[in-house]
């Protein structure tokens, strides 16, 4: 549901997101990540290597799929086809998660977690009575009912 927290959450995450500080600590983790950890160097380098040394071969193959007339087409020309255009769309996914991976490996890194002050007071609590665990969602919100309709522990849901 879109309510005011998410308004906030929205513009504090543009606020973030066009901050060049806030860019050039995400650098620094990366930076310090690749020094703790080099050879998750080549572990990038081997994507990127593997993308160009490959890439012409598959548009080259794709490019004789497609010349065909698309009646004429059979069951595993259609399958080569659909896969020539995975390998081709995979690369930008492995760099993605390959740069996510280098940047959580950083153990001093935010996560980019620091959007907003509603997201630092996002922790597990637990019910009082039942042991029910929950992530208070809105720090200022009266305690919630627990599973067997008892109220949740009033610390809870309140602003530290």
């Amino acid at each position: 549901m879109i309510d005011k927290y998410y308004v906030k959450d929205i513009f504090s995450s543009l606020v973030w997101f066009f901050s060049p500080d806030n860019w050039l600590r995400v650098a620094a983790n990366f930076g310090e990540s690749i020094a703790n950890f080099p050879l998750l160097v080549l572990v990038g380098l081997g994507i990127v290597v593997l993308h160009w040394r490959f890439r012409l071969n598959l548009k080259r193959r794709l490019t004789h799929l497609l010349d065909k007339n698309p009646l004429g087409h059979s069951f595993g020309e259609i399958l080569s086809g659909m896969g020539y255009l995975m390998l081709l769309s995979l690369y930008g996914a492995l760099l993605m998660a390959w740069i996510g991976g280098v940047l959580l490996l950083n153990a001093r890194a935010d996560f980019l977690a620091m959007l907003s002050p509603r997201v630092w007071s996002r922790r597990p609590c637990r019910c009082s009575s039942c042991s029910f665990s929950f992530v208070c969602s809105n720090p200022t919100a009266l305690p919630k009912p627990c599973s067997i309709g008892r109220s949740m522990s009033p610390t809870c849901c309140t602003a530290k």
